[in-house]
């Protein structure tokens, strides 16, 4: 159409070409941003789809290091509180990308011992953790995230609950739910990207600690996925 308006601008007296001009002019920004528009559009679905992709690498080659005893762990005493918050903010946008807001919100007992952990693997655990109760999480309801001390057979831990407000679970579902790519609902996880290995990482991860993870849920009331560690004591 813009390129049918310049021909005919083209063939047209000076004096009638100059009243028209401002018109074309108008036309073709309209055009380029409709353009840029659908180019950004189609750049930012590939990047999302790359994105999706090289975590699900990343994920499957984390799961298989693991498994093998291959992963190499650099155990340091570390505040979950710190890690924790490092977690929220790098769930920041995935919070933005849902229809209503979505807040987390944190209470940590204070004076929490430390635990003895791999710092990145243990924020993974909690990204992890973060990314999967926003997912199943309805709009405008917000996350609890509980950090507290327990006792365990091995003594001392921190124990942390990440409270959602969703669907729950199923007694069968919370029985595999942290199974090598099991999904609740397929058509949640294709629209929401989740590979089905993201909780199966979580337990590996806090078993190789000496830690627990767990699932408590009831339909239609919401699940709270956790996690237990040692306390670091001064021989560790």
């Amino acid at each position: 159409m813009v390129f049918e308006q310049a021909m005919m601008i083209e063939n047209m007296p000076p004096a009638e070409r100059a009243r028209y001009e401002p018109r074309l002019r108008e036309s073709q920004v309209v055009l380029i941003r409709t353009l840029i528009s659908d180019q950004l559009r189609y750049i930012n679905i590939a990047k999302s789809s790359a994105d999706s992709l090289l975590q699900l690498i990343n994920d499957i080659l984390d799961l298989t290091k693991i498994e093998a005893g291959r992963m190499a762990l650099s155990k340091l005493p570390v505040s979950v509180v710190s890690l924790l918050e490092e977690a929220r903010s790098h769930c920041m946008g995935l919070l933005h990308r849902q229809p209503k807001p979505v807040e987390i919100v944190v209470d940590a007992d204070d004076g929490l011992p430390l635990v003895i952990a791999d710092p990145v693997r243990l924020a993974q655990v909690l990204n992890n953790l973060l990314s999967n109760a926003i997912r199943y999480s309805p709009g405008g309801s917000p996350i609890d995230v509980t950090i507290d001390t327990g006792d365990a057979p091995t003594g001392a831990v921190v124990r942390v609950r990440v409270i959602d407000r969703g669907p729950g679970l199923s007694a069968d579902d919370a029985e595999r739910v942290f199974d090598r790519l099991y999904r609740t609902d397929e058509a949640r996880s294709r629209v929401d990207g989740g590979s089905g290995l993201g909780l199966s990482i979580v337990r590996s991860i806090v078993e190789t600690h000496g830690g627990e993870a767990f699932v408590e849920t009831n339909p239609g009331q919401g699940s709270t996925f956790g996690f237990t560690l040692p306390v670091a004591t001064r021989s560790s």
